[in-house]
């Protein structure tokens, strides 16, 4: 849906990419379009004004291959790709609110995401479409159809009648064609007679032209194309392929994983994924200028000016709208930078500024769809604190099912700090016994992990049922500080009982009586106070903002 509020941005600095330019003034934004801009707008009533001035102003960014569950432990190359041995539906969720939310941190305000066949993690699609809308980031979804994968290919069926809305919409995919071939003709008239965008691939891993000829063999239309490319393409193949009104989408990190990094894709007209959980286009953009300069086939800034725009331009296409401008009737999806530029910022210089410049930005706020989803740096429709907590969980359950140890650093804090407290107790803490959520805030940074023995209880679970420790530890970690200061208010009443029966046991019994009115005046809420509320939350639990 859209929102029907009005926002004025007065006196922002309004740049685009394609054509690039820079130009002062307002933006109207209504019903999740972009209503007038120009200077001095008149004010509709009950708008919200906000002053922008010193904020720069551009496209949301769309990264045309985001694989948003691909890497749910970043960093751990060695264990992400066996995840789909674990990746159940809770880690599912996890793992696309973190994507989701790192998207929006890079000023990205759409991803187009081909995930694996439902035999990764059945379910995954519309958890992850369901993510995705309550973060309020604009997405078009498919599953990857692969050879053998008769489920991928319903599940593709039921993606493609469900549609979508102007937030998100669903698409028809496939893998290498030579490898889906005898589906490739189900899928292109499945894409055809829902009017749905047809992923693919063609030249990542090796020849492209067997690809290229299953694809057209199929029917597949090119106008619905959208195809991550790579070196195996022929560049005349991709120019013809460009020319018929396909997408065509140039992912450098894949070029890295695939050490293709001296064979240069076909660039023309191409768009660019990140191919990470991690959707930083601008990084994305970045990353190819360095592998193209490596060859010796350096590219220009405003080459991947360019390139970004294309993303628009595939936006554009697939929802029905104008993406990457400011014309009255466009998608009102936009980042908000504070950026303090150290030379000017003029038309010709835009591609150097975004591309290089942005580097040392803040990213103040972003639109998506017409609302804000981040502003003043936080993020407006989720609890961000509690969404990582659950991520931390999650990758710690994660990390014992593949490796059947805990996570690294957590067991070692932990003992050393109890050490420390209670040197009489070594022999129980060898076994990890009382976990200290203070020790382990140091090993985490954040939200500490302390009960080991619901981890324990969890060893004999079911594989794909999270451990107890990663159910428990939220309501354990949040209910500690109270508990710790109950207990010391408990410790100092007894003593000073103790003292006073000691003195003067009528005394004692006055304090007593007293103590006990005082405490309940304590629990009696004060006039017109209700007492504390639990706060609002979504459907998966976390806190919404109002």
């Amino acid at each position: 849906m859209r929102f029907t509020d009005t926002i004025v941005l007065r006196g922002a600095q309004l740049v685009t990419f394609d054509p690039p330019s820079v130009q002062r003034g307002d933006l109207v934004i209504s019903n999740g379009l972009v209503a007038a801009m120009g200077r001095n707008i008149s004010v509709p009533s009950q708008a919200e004004v906000i002053d922008a001035a010193g904020l720069m102003v551009t496209p949301g960014l769309v990264d045309l291959r985001a694989d948003l569950l691909s890497e749910p432990l970043p960093g751990f190359a060695d264990l992400n790709h066996r995840a789909r041995e674990v990746l159940g539906e809770e880690a599912v969720i996890w793992a696309s609110f973190v994507a989701g939310v790192r998207a929006l941190r890079a000023g990205t305000t759409c991803v187009l995401s081909l995930q694996s066949a439902p035999g990764f993690a059945l379910g995954t699609l519309p958890r992850l479409r369901e993510v995705l809308l309550t973060l309020g980031l604009r997405a078009v979804l498919a599953y990857k159809h692969e050879s053998g994968e008769s489920s991928s290919l319903a599940a593709n069926r039921d993606a493609a009648l469900y549609g979508g809305g102007e937030q998100l919409r669903m698409a028809v995919g496939a893998g290498d064609p030579p490898a889906s071939a005898t589906h490739l003709k189900d899928l292109a008239e499945l894409a055809e007679r829902c009017q749905v965008p047809f992923f693919g691939e063609l030249g990542l891993r090796g020849s492209g032209k067997d690809g290229l000829k299953c694809l057209r063999d199929s029917g597949v239309k090119p106008e619905r194309m959208v195809l991550a490319v790579g070196a195996g393409l022929d560049a005349s193949d991709a120019e013809a392929l460009a020319k018929e009104g396909a997408t065509l989408v140039h992912v450098p990190r894949l070029d890295l994983a695939e050490g293709r990094m001296l064979a240069a894709p076909p660039l023309g007209g191409s768009g660019l994924g990140s191919g990470t959980s991690i959707s930083d286009v601008l990084a994305a953009a970045r990353l190819a200028g360095g592998l193209a300069r490596g060859r010796g086939t350096p590219l220009t800034n405003t080459e991947l000016l360019q390139m970004l725009s294309a993303g628009h331009r595939a936006a554009s296409r697939i929802f029905g709208l104008a993406f990457g401008s400011f014309a009255p009737g466009s998608a009102a999806d936009f980042a908000l930078w504070r950026y303090a530029p150290s030379m000017p910022l003029t038309s010709e210089t835009v591609a150097e500024h975004v591309i290089e410049g942005l580097r040392s930005a803040q990213l103040e706020a972003v639109i998506a769809n017409g609302r804000f989803v981040i502003r003043h740096g936080k993020l407006q429709t989720l609890d961000e604190e509690q969404v990582l907590f659950a991520a931390q969980c999650g990758a710690i359950d994660m990390y014992q099912r593949l490796t059947g140890s805990e996570w690294p650093g957590l067991a070692g804090a932990r003992v050393d700090a109890e050490k420390e407290a209670h040197p009489a107790e070594d022999a129980s803490l060898a076994s990890g016994e009382g976990l200290d959520a203070e020790s382990l805030e140091d090993a985490l940074d954040n939200p500490a992990w302390n009960d080991e023995d619901d981890a324990t209880e969890s060893e004999g679970a079911a594989d794909d049922e999270p451990s107890a420790a990663a159910t428990a530890a939220g309501d354990e970690i949040l209910e500690w500080s109270d508990e710790t200061e109950l207990e010391g208010e408990a410790d100092a009443a007894t003593t000073t009982a103790d003292s006073d029966a000691e003195n003067d046991s009528d005394d004692s019994d006055d304090a007593e009586d007293s103590d006990e009115d005082e405490d309940a005046d304590d629990d009696e809420p004060a006039d017109g106070d209700e007492g504390p509320k639990a706060p609002p939350t979504d459907s998966f639990g976390f806190g919404v903002f109002s």
